[in-house]
């Protein structure tokens, strides 16, 4: 017995070093990038996603632009294999959700990347306004949070410079005012934010060197690090985007083995 708990920890250990998964959206396309792998897998989806994140049981929430009918949800099945989208139901009302973002179990997004911060019942796809985040001539696209720190990041970009920053949300869940960060010194248009493993990660359309970049942001000055081009491909007219980061398969199977499975929250 105890040199089978040896096995699995020692398993699990060399597990927990391998890459996470990275998977965004440029409208119906899904790019599926491996950290270190160096080559983008490509999916067709049945829908143009704008949000991505993981719900607190592990499932991966999708949100989709619908025109001018109710935005619909769905879960994105098999990531690590053939990426699909199941119904989950529409929201009520005319929502459009630009970003996606779990806070333990409440789930917030800003509404058709404007200034405004919602609250979202991932039970009904009911939204509600909490307010208005204050910052002048920005679209928002992104958000994340750091629950170490009880951050809550956004993203955006300036209408008449096109400039991408990056903020800090306070008082998110009841009266969000933004506070900037700092310039990613990027030009951009589509762009989506996610937290995990204590790195900011953002999927940004660039519109200076016209492709779909992949890279993480310094949360102390908000510049972004290219790490990957995700799709030589970029959109002026905007499509929407989206980020999830996925851990390496197995990760916390062989964590679980040796009774050491810690809780994981997403953003």
């Amino acid at each position: 017995m105890k040199t089978l708990i040896a096995l699995a920890l020692t398993a699990a250990a060399g597990t927990a070093f391998a890459q996470p998964t990275f998977l965004a959206t440029q409208g119906s396309t899904l790019l599926r990038y491996t950290d270190g792998a160096g080559s983008v897998d490509s999916f067709s989806l049945s829908a143009p996603v704008i949000g991505l994140t993981t719900n607190p049981s592990g499932q991966i929430l999708a949100s989709t632009s619908n025109q001018n009918s109710p935005a619909q949800f769905f879960t994105l099945d098999d990531p690590s294999g053939s990426p699909s989208l199941t119904f989950l139901g529409d929201s009520v009302g005319d929502n459009m959700f630009t970003s996606l973002t779990y806070v333990g179990d409440d789930l917030f997004g800003f509404f058709d990347g404007s200034q405004q911060l919602w609250s979202i019942d991932d039970g009904t796809y009911q939204g509600t306004q909490i307010g208005f985040v204050g910052v002048n001539d920005v679209t928002f696209g992104g958000s994340a949070y750091d629950d170490a720190t009880d951050t809550f990041f956004a993203m955006g970009y300036d209408l008449n410079t096109f400039e991408v920053f990056v903020y800090e949300i306070e008082d998110f869940s009841t009266n969000p005012s933004g506070t900037l960060i700092g310039n990613t010194g990027i030009l951009g248009d589509g762009m989506s934010l996610e937290f995990f493993d204590g790195v900011l990660y953002a999927a940004i359309q660039n519109r200076t060197t016209g492709q779909f970049e992949l890279g993480s942001i310094d949360t102390s000055t908000g510049a972004f690090s290219l790490e990957q081009v995700l799709a030589d491909t970029f959109s002026p007219s905007g499509d929407p985007t989206s980020l999830v980061v996925i851990p390496a398969p197995g990760t916390f199977a062989m964590l679980g083995l040796g009774g050491l499975l810690a809780a994981r929250r997403r953003r």
